[in-house]
């Protein structure tokens, strides 16, 4: 009887409700495609930045790619420029 309580608990509270950004005292995190469409770029060209390098800071989870919004926050301000010229190298 417990078991199949908990397993119905447990349906009921998604992981990323109980350990995701949503836990008190944690960080906001956000998936790939959660963290393209924040930035407004398509998921696409999000992947390619993690692969050739030049995008945001991630933490990898197993197979999952997870991203902190305070990071996401962080290198959008350092594509911030005044002008169209070249940007400095960092």
């Amino acid at each position: 009887m417990i078991s199949s309580y908990k397993r119905l608990l447990f349906r009921a509270m998604p992981w990323r409700i109980t350990r995701g950004k949503h836990a008190p005292g944690r960080t906001s995190q956000s998936t790939a495609p959660e963290a393209a469409q924040y930035l407004g770029i398509s998921a696409s060209t999000l992947s390619k930045l993690r692969v050739f390098g030049g995008g945001p800071k991630f933490h990898k989870l197993g197979r999952r790619v997870v991203y902190d919004i305070r990071d996401l926050d962080g290198w959008f301000e350092t594509r911030q420029r005044s002008s169209t010229e070249v940007a400095p190298i960092v």
